[in-house]
């Protein structure tokens, strides 16, 4: 069995509720997290083969949100995504089955991660 290696790994700053970050949407700050991982990574955005994001407090203006930020950050838009949404645990499922889709073989290369935005 081949193994998972993490190239990269980012974090947006924590915000309080109605803080600095209030007026961001999620979209936002997912597509900054998944753009300045790729670069972390060493990578140019259409190397990535699959996004998964976890996303709780979830509405209609990002639908599917792993793959929409995904094409923001400049990730091909034929890449696909999943977005997660797991009470606690929506970022961690996300790890977990692109890893697991890592593991398969159904892709090589990706990005996973979790987003809120409660204000």
């Amino acid at each position: 069995m081949g193994k998972v290696v993490i190239l990269g790994a980012v974090r947006t700053p924590i915000g309080a509720i109605a803080g600095a970050l209030a007026s961001m949407q999620a979209r936002e700050l997912a597509t900054f997290a998944i753009g300045k991982a790729i670069e972390a990574a060493g990578l140019e955005p259409d190397a990535i083969h699959y996004t998964c994001m976890g996303w709780v407090m979830q509405d209609g203006r990002s639908p599917n949100l792993a793959k929409v930020a995904g094409e923001f950050a400049g990730v091909p838009n034929t890449t696909p995504g999943t977005t997660f949404h797991e009470n606690c645990a929506s970022g961690g499922a996300a790890i977990h089955s692109l890893c697991r889709r890592i593991l398969l073989g159904e892709v090589d290369v990706g990005v996973a991660g979790g987003v809120e935005s409660m204000s």
